[in-house]
């Protein structure tokens, strides 16, 4: 609703000066063909728009599906079908469930490395997701700088400005990978690397038996970078700038 207040006190300012001018100064008059006519574009543009929007919705839902249950599927994997060498060490076999664990961890790390992703958070200092990434080797642990990072204060005035949907008040959301002086990586590729290294060297020490469960857990880790891809392009592709564009100017000429 407060981004509604704008343009509504600005079309019934509008309003009321053609109808002041019509009352009083000269008498304006507008074609009930043209309103028609005008109508109907202004419905194909906000039908086109709605449908893109729920289209990107719906893509965004359905890949956040397929995280969930690829995720899931490649956690039964590895918790059931990768052996732990117990009887044969003890302390191998300790080594073994405590590299399990680490895999689910990333497979964890994974889904909130990509939403932090997707909101345009390049680091690996996040609340959520430090504690899962801390002893690996990325990019974005290495490139984390406090003082670049720190978020300035927002004056009144902006705050008031986005409250109210401004859209020279809004904050650039890439401003934290704009300010990084370093090599941000791409942290969801890293870790899908780590847990492709683990899945090779549980295979080369004979840990995962059979080929039927070998060709599982490679398709769910292809199926994680699907949804990598996928995500991606529904974020950079926006509705093109021309259609955006006329779509406004017609709506607010009618």
């Amino acid at each position: 609703m407060p981004r509604m207040l704008v343009p509504l006190g600005f079309i019934g300012l509008w309003a009321t000066l053609i109808t002041c001018i019509s009352e009083f100064v000269y008498e304006l008059v507008v074609s009930e063909i043209l309103l028609t006519v005008l109508g109907f574009v202004v419905g194909l543009g906000i039908s086109f728009r709605t449908s893109s929007a729920y289209e990107r919705y719906v893509d965004g839902r359905k890949f956040w599906a397929q995280l969930s249950q690829t995720s899931r599927d490649l956690a039964r994997h590895i918790w059931i079908h990768v052996d732990e060498r117990h009887e044969a060490d003890a302390q191998l076999g300790k080594a073994d469930l405590l590299g399990k664990v680490t895999a689910l961890n990333l497979i964890l790390a994974f889904a909130v490395a990509l939403k932090h992703r997707l909101r345009f958070e390049p680091y690996a200092q996040y609340e959520d997701l430090e504690q899962l990434v801390a002893h690996l080797s990325t990019f974005a642990g290495d490139a984390f700088d406090p003082e670049s990072s720190e978020l300035k204060p927002k004056t009144k005035w902006k705050r008031g400005g986005e409250y109210l949907g401004l859209t020279f008040a809004e904050s650039n959301p890439r401003k934290a990978i704009k300010r990084s002086k370093k090599n941000l990586g791409h942290l969801p590729l890293e870790i899908l690397t780590y847990l492709s290294s683990y899945v090779n060297a549980i295979v080369k020490s004979e840990q995962l038996h059979g080929g039927v469960q070998e060709a599982m857990v490679m398709a769910n880790l292809a199926s994680l970078n699907e949804v990598l891809a996928g995500t991606e392009r529904v974020l950079n592709t926006p509705l093109p700038i021309a259609y955006s564009i006329a779509i406004s100017q017609i709506t607010w000429v009618y």
